[in-house]
């Protein structure tokens, strides 16, 4: 029942604008946040080659890959959401790793969201052919349209808001030489606590990673 009241087309009160700015203000600070981090991995690139030793500690990558996401496991009515995910990681010769990723999840459906997260990884190497896992937690902006925003009506409020998000995903890569990595597949499943509901996207991922050293 509350779902179907948030899906009502109503002429949004002045307070529904305010919280439009906010949440607009949000989304634009998560994509400087992933675009420097785009140009500090080319940063870190240009030091690997300035220090060859550096590349003698572990593996240091970007990636980018499309991302389907289902925003809600526990709801059946809403649509996939398409987007992208752009990060990176530290993987030492070893298990263990670090790794730091933002998602934009902005087309298809009214449940959107835009995240930013960082935590441990670990992967195991079989030939060209590298499974790895990671278990990821930082902040999220889940939001949705109060009614799916149409040509010529009021614009619609924008629910929702910051909130904590962990998130557990595993996948494959393959190498196709020393720089170019094919990322095969990656499925996920996460928690976003924002302040009306708690969203729990499955996402599946394919993509490119860039070794930097």
């Amino acid at each position: 029942e509350f779902r179907r009241v948030l899906f009502r087309s109503t002429r949004p009160p002045w307070p529904g604008r305010q919280m439009m700015t906010a949440n607009h203000f949000g989304r634009t600070s998560l994509l400087r946040m992933a675009l420097a981090l785009l140009f500090s991995g080319l940063a870190c690139s240009a030091s690997a080659q300035v220090i060859p030793a550096f590349s003698e500690v572990g593996n240091l990558s970007a990636f980018g890959s499309f991302t389907v996401v289902k925003p809600d496991y526990g709801y059946y009515g809403d649509t996939a959401v398409f987007g992208l995910t752009l990060g990176g990681y530290f993987q030492t010769r070893h298990i263990v790793g670090a790794e730091l990723r933002g998602l934009l999840m902005r087309s298809g459906g009214i449940e959107h969201e835009e995240v930013m997260v960082a935590g441990p990884r670990a992967a195991l190497h079989f030939g060209k052919v590298t499974p790895y896992v990671a278990a990821l937690g930082g902040v999220a902006n889940g939001w949705r349209w109060s009614n799916p925003p149409n040509m010529g009506l009021p614009p619609p409020r924008m629910l929702g808001g910051f909130g904590p998000q962990w998130q557990a995903l595993g996948g494959v890569d393959f190498r196709m030489n020393r720089r170019f990595v094919f990322r095969v597949g990656e499925l996920s499943y996460a928690k976003t606590y924002v302040k009306a509901w708690t969203l729990t996207p499955i996402t599946a991922s394919a993509g490119i990673v860039y070794r930097l050293n």
